[in-house]
C-alpha cells in the first residue's frame, strides 16, 4: 500500500478530475472499430468505473448506512473513469496496463457479486470485457442491487484494493500547479485587507454607546467600564456569494446579557476595500451590491434602495426584530439596507457551548466530525492572513449556538477579536519551533480533538511573551503527533476513507509541509505557498470527505447521558437510538426545497419508526400497527409500484368491493385515484396496515354512492377496527345515510377513530365539502411544497377556530412512473388527505412505541388519548404553524428536526394528551 503522503497527493487529482466530469454515461457499450485491442480494454474499463462509480454514489444516496462506505470509492472510480476515457494515455507503459487489468477484474467482482472470488483474476481479459459489456447494456436496476449488495457485504479489505488501485491509475494523470487553485476558490478567497476593514468597522460599531444597552440591568452589582463591546461572532460556515463581486458574511451581535442574538447579512466585495479596484460594467458604473444569488450579467446598476450609516448597534439590538437584516460594508464604514428576510441561524438566548463542552459532553457522530473539521479548516484557509487568524484556535474560541433545543446543531461560530489582540503569532516562527507555523499547529490540534471526540491532553497553547514558548509549543507538537497515532488506530465503521481525515490532520501536524524548500527541492517561502499547501493537504481532503454529504446538512450534537429534565424517573431499560444526525441528514431543510422533495421529507420520519420498532426487545408487549382504511375507487396492486416492491402490497390486510354486484374477489381499480392514495399512504406510513374500500367506479360517480360509502364506513370502523379511515373526496350537499354512519361508528368506538376527508378543491366558489364539514371529521386543505395554502382550497369553516393543511401540491415524479394511469396524479386536496392519514398513522405510531422505552415516567400511558378526533386535532396543532386565515400547515419534519432526542418527543404527545378532555 502506498505511502500515507503518497496517497494525499492523489486526492488533489481526485476533486480536479471530478470539477471536469461532466460528460453524461453512454447509455450503451459499442466496440471502436479504428483502435487496437489494448484501447478497447481502456474504453471499456472507463466505461464500466464511470457506471459503477455514479450507481454506488446512488446506493449511497439512498440509504444513510451506506453513505459512509460510498464516498471515496465512488470518487474514485468516476476519477478513473475519467483517466481511462483517453485512449492518448500511455498505454504502452506497462505499469498502467496492469493496473487497467486489475481495475478490469476488480469491477467485474462488483457487477458480479458475491458470484466470483478472488481465485477468478485469471480469467482471460476477453472474457471479463464481456461480462462487464453485459452489465453496462442490461438492465439498471439489476446492476444497483448488485452493486448495493456488494456494499452491504463485501469485505472492507475488498473496498480497499479497489481504491487502491484507483490511486495508481490516477497518479497517472497530469498534475495542476500545485500553487494554481480553481477558479471557484480564487472566488472565494476574500482578500485580506477587505476582511480586516470589515473587522474594523464592526469593532467600531460594536462599541456600546448607549444607555440603550441596559447595562445596569444586565449587571446591576457592576460599575459599567469605559469601553465595552457587544459580543460578536463570525458564521464558520461557506459565505453566500451574490454574482461574482460580493460575498455575503453571517454575522450575530448579542447584548451584553446574551439575552437576543441579531442575525446581520454583511456584504462586502471580492475585490480589495480600495474603491478604485472594484469591477465595473460596460458602462464604467460600479457594480452594485446584490443581496439574492443571481447570474452576474444581472447585477447591473438599479436604483438605490434607502441607505443609512451604522454609527452602534446598540439601536439596532434594541428594535429586536427577530429578522435577518443586511449591512453593507463601505471602506470602513457600515450601511444598513432596507432589505429584512427571515432568521436562518435562529438562535437562541444564551452564550452558547464551546467546543471544549462539546467536547467532553457530547456524542459526535462521525459525520459531524468530517464536516466539522472541514468547516473549521477551510474558514482558516479562507481568513488566514487577517485579523481572525492572529491568534491560535483553540476550543475556547469555537462556539455551537441552541436554537430551541437542548442540543445545538453542527455549526460553528467564532468570537470576533474586537479588542486589541493581546497574543498575535507570527505566521512563520523560526526561533526553536519544531513546527514553525503556530497558526496551522494549533488547527492541526483542534482537528485531532474533534477525530478523537475529546479535548487533547496535556495542550498548553502557551501566550507569545511566556518564557517558555517555544519549549511547551514543542511539547504540544510532540503530545499531538503521539495521539495522532491513536487516531490512526480508530477504527470509524464504514468509512474505509479515514485514512483520508487522519492524513489530512497529520499533514497539518507536519511543519515540514509548510516550510521553505530546502536542497532545491520546492517549499513554502511565501504566505500565498504555505496557504495554497494548506489548501491542497488540509482542505482538500476533508472536503472530498465532506462532499458525500447534503448541502446545507442540518444535524444535531446529542448530549451524553440525558436524562428527563425535572423528573426522577430512571432511564429507560431499553435503549433506542435517538433521531441521529445521519438520519436528519435526508431532511431537505436548510436549502431551497425541490417542489417534488416533500414526500422523500415525510419517507425519513416513516424509516424512523421502523428504526424504532427494530430496536424493540421481542419479549415486551408489542403495540398494535396503526390500520388505515382508504375509502376511494378501490387499489391496482399489479402497478408497477407494488412489483417493484412486492413488500408493499402487503401492507394491504383486506378489502371489500362495494361497486359491483357481484362484489369483485380481486382487487381493481379502473380508474387510478385509489391507488395513488394508497401508494401515498405506504410510502409515508410504511408500517401501517391498510384496508381497502371500493366506494366509486371513478370520482364524478360518487354523489350516486351514498349507500355504498355508508355501508364502507361501517365495514371499515366496526368490523375491521380501522384507526383512522380517509375519505379524500366531498360531495356538495350532506347526505344522511353517510352523516349517520360516521355517527353510529363514533358511537360504537367510543370516538378511538380518526375520520379525515378532502375539504374541496374550487376555490372560493364552494363551500368546504361534505363529509369534511361534518363534526367529527377533520377536514384537510392543500399546500404547496413550502407550505402555501392552494388557492383551490375552499374558505375556512367559522365553526372550527383552525383548520388544517398540508402537502398536496407537485406529485413526485417517481410516483407518477410507477402508477398506471399519471394523468390521475393531479394536486389538491385528495393528495393532501391521504398525505395527513399517513401523518397521523406514523406518529400514533411512535405514540404507542415510545412509553414501552420510558416506563417509569408518570402518566405515560396518556398517549393512547391521541387515537381520537379530538387528540388527532391536538396532535395536529403541535405539528403546525399558522399560514393566515385560520389555516394551520401540519408539517412532521420541522417537528422531529426540532426535537432530535425521544424524549422530547414523548413529552411533546404527553403535552397534546393533557389538552385532551
Amino acid at each position: 500500500m502506498e505511502p500515507l503522503g503518497a496517497q494525499l497527493s492523489v486526492v488533489s487529482t481526485v476533486a480536479r478530475l471530478l470539477r471536469a466530469f461532466k460528460q453524461p454515461r453512454p447509455a450503451t457499450y459499442e466496440d471502436p472499430t479504428n483502435v487496437d485491442l489494448t484501447a478497447q480494454r481502456t474504453n471499456i474499463s472507463a466505461l464500466a468505473a464511470r457506471l459503477v462509480g455514479e450507481l454506488i454514489a446512488e446506493a449511497g444516496d439512498d440509504s444513510g448506512e451506506l453513505r459512509a462506505l460510498s464516498i471515496s470509492l465512488s470518487a474514485r472510480l468516476c476519477a478513473v473513469a475519467k483517466c481511462l476515457e483517453d485512449v492518448t494515455l500511455p498505454l504502452s507503459n506497462g505499469a498502467l496496463l496492469r493496473l487497467d487489468e486489475e481495475i478490469l477484474h476488480e469491477i467485474e467482482r462488483v457487477v458480479t457479486w458475491p458470484k466470483l472470488s478472488k481465485q477468478f483474476t485469471s480469467r482471460p481479459v476477453e472474457q471479463i470485457r464481456a461480462c462487464l459489456r453485459a452489465a453496462i447494456n442490461g438492465p439498471r436496476p439489476e446492476l444497483k442491487s448488485t452493486i448495493r449488495a456488494f456494499l452491504e457485504s463485501a469485505p472492507s479489505a475488498l473496498r480497499e484494493s479497489i481504491i487502491e488501485i484507483c490511486d495508481q491509475i490516477i497518479s497517472q494523470a497530469p498534475a495542476d500547479q500545485p500553487d494554481v487553485l480553481t477558479r471557484e476558490e480564487q472566488e472565494n478567497a476574500i482578500p485580506g485587507p477587505t476582511v480586516d476593514n470589515l473587522l474594523a468597522a464592526v469593532s467600531k460599531c460594536a462599541l456600546c454607546a448607549t444607555e440603550v444597552c441596559a447595562w445596569s440591568a444586565a449587571f446591576p452589582t457592576r460599575q459599567r467600564p469605559r469601553e465595552t463591546h457587544h459580543p460578536a461572532r463570525l458564521y464558520l460556515g461557506k459565505p453566500h456569494q451574490s454574482g461574482s463581486v460580493t460575498a455575503i458574511f453571517d454575522l450575530f451581535v448579542s447584548s451584553h446579557s446574551h439575552h437576543y442574538w441579531q442575525e446581520i447579512g454583511i456584504s462586502l466585495p471580492l475585490y480589495d476595500s480600495d474603491t478604485s479596484c472594484a469591477p465595473e460594467d460596460s458602462l464604467g458604473r460600479k457594480k452594485r451590491v446584490r443581496f439574492e444569488d443571481g447570474d452576474p450579467a444581472s447585477l447591473a446598476p438599479i436604483p438605490p434602495l434607502p441607505r443609512r450609516a451604522v454609527s452602534s448597534f446598540c439601536s439596532i439590538l434594541e428594535r429586536e426584530t427577530s429578522a435577518r437584516i443586511f449591512l453593507e460594508h463601505s471602506v470602513q464604514d457600515l450601511l444598513e439596507t432596507e432589505t429584512f428576510e427571515a432568521l436562518q441561524h435562529n438562535l437562541d438566548s444564551g452564550k452558547g457551548v464551546p467546543l471544549l463542552q462539546i467536547l467532553r459532553h457530547y456524542e459526535i457522530g462521525v459525520p459531524e466530525k468530517i464536516i466539522l473539521a472541514f468547516i473549521i479548516a477551510r474558514a482558516f484557509w479562507q481568513l488566514y492572513e487577517t485579523r481572525m487568524t492572529l491568534a491560535r484556535w483553540t476550543h475556547h474560541d469555537v462556539w455551537f449556538m441552541s436554537n430551541g433545543g437542548d442540543n445545538p446543531p453542527c455549526k460553528a461560530y467564532m468570537e470576533l477579536p474586537l479588542q486589541d489582540i493581546q497574543e498575535e503569532l507570527q505566521e512563520y516562527e523560526k526561533a526553536g519551533l519544531i513546527h514553525k507555523c503556530p497558526r496551522i499547529l494549533a488547527v492541526g490540534v483542534l482537528l485531532l480533538e474533534i477525530g478523537l471526540a475529546r479535548p487533547m491532553e496535556g495542550c498548553h497553547h502557551p501566550k507569545p511573551n511566556d518564557r517558555y514558548f517555544v519549549r511547551k509549543t514543542n511539547e504540544d507538537h510532540a503530545s499531538a503527533t503521539r495521539q495522532l497515532d491513536e487516531l490512526k488506530g480508530v477504527s470509524w465503521k464504514g468509512y474505509c476513507s479515514k485514512r483520508l481525515f487522519d492524513s489530512a490532520v497529520g499533514n497539518c501536524l507536519n511543519g515540514k509541509n509548510f516550510s521553505p524548500g530546502q536542497g532545491g527541492n520546492l517549499g513554502c517561502s511565501t504566505i500565498a505557498e504555505r496557504r495554497a499547501a494548506f489548501y491542497e493537504k488540509v482542505v482538500e481532503p476533508l472536503g472530498l470527505l465532506a462532499g458525500s454529504f447534503p448541502p446545507q446538512r442540518q444535524a444535531n450534537i446529542t448530549m451524553r447521558n440525558e436524562t428527563l429534565r425535572g423528573s426522577t424517573a430512571a432511564t429507560a431499560p431499553v435503549q433506542v437510538d435517538e433521531f441521529r444526525p445521519a438520519t436528519l441528514a435526508a431532511f431537505h431543510t436548510g436549502r431551497t426545497v425541490n417542489p417534488e422533495e416533500w414526500l422523500e421529507d415525510l419517507r425519513v420520519i416513516g424509516r424512523y419508526l421502523n428504526h424504532v420498532i427494530r430496536r424493540l426487545d421481542a419479549s415486551e408487549k408489542t403495540p398494535s400497527p396503526i390500520r388505515v382504511a382508504i375509502l376511494d375507487s378501490g387499489c391496482n396492486l399489479q402497478a408497477e409500484y407494488f412489483r417493484e416492491q412486492p413488500r408493499r402490497a402487503s401492507r394491504v390486510v383486506t378489502w371489500r368491493d362495494f361497486v359491483d354486484q357481484p362484489p369483485s374477489e380481486v382487487e381493481r381499480d379502473s380508474c387510478g385515484h385509489g391507488t395513488l392514495m394508497a401508494m401515498l399512504l405506504i410510502d409515508i406510513a410504511p408500517n401501517a396496515e391498510l384496508i381497502i374500500g371500493r366506494v366509486a367506479e371513478n370520482t364524478t360517480q360518487l354523489e350516486g354512492m351514498e349507500d355504498a360509502i355508508s355501508q364502507a364506513i361501517r365495514w371499515a370502523g366496526v368490523d375491521c377496527k380501522a384507526d383512522i379511515i380517509s375519505m379524500s373526496f366531498g360531495v356538495s350537499d350532506t347526505q344522511g345515510l353517510i352523516h349517520q354512519a360516521i355517527l353510529d361508528v363514533r358511537s360504537s368506538r367510543n370516538d378511538e377513530v380518526i375520520f379525515f376527508a378532502s375539504a374541496g378543491n374550487l376555490g372560493l366558489h364552494q363551500d368546504e365539502a361534505f363529509p369534511a364539514n361534518q363534526d367529527g371529521v377533520t377536514s384537510i386543505r392543500a399546500t404547496d411544497h413550502l407550505g402555501v395554502p392552494m388557492g383551490t382550497n375552499p374558505p375556512s369553516d367559522r365553526s372550527q377556530a383552525v383548520s388544517f393543511a398540508t402537502f398536496g401540491g407537485a406529485i413526485p415524479l417517481r410516483l407518477k412512473e410507477t402508477h398506471p394511469n399519471p394523468n390521475v396524479c393531479q394536486p389538491g386536496s385528495s393528495v393532501s388527505t391521504a398525505v395527513a392519514a399517513g401523518v397521523a398513522a406514523t406518529m400514533l405510531g411512535l405514540a404507542a412505541w415510545l412509553p414501552l422505552f420510558f416506563p417509569n415516567i408518570p402518566g405515560v400511558e396518556r398517549v393512547s388519548k391521541l387515537k381520537t378526533s379530538a387528540g388527532v386535532r391536538a396532535l395536529f396543532e403541535k405539528l403546525s404553524d399558522d399560514v393566515g386565515n385560520r389555516v394551520r400547515f401540519v408539517n412532521p419534519v420541522k417537528f422531529f428536526v426540532n426535537r432530535p432526542e425521544n424524549i422530547m418527543k414523548l413529552c411533546a404527545f404527553l403535552d397534546c394528551a393533557a389538552e385532551i378532555r
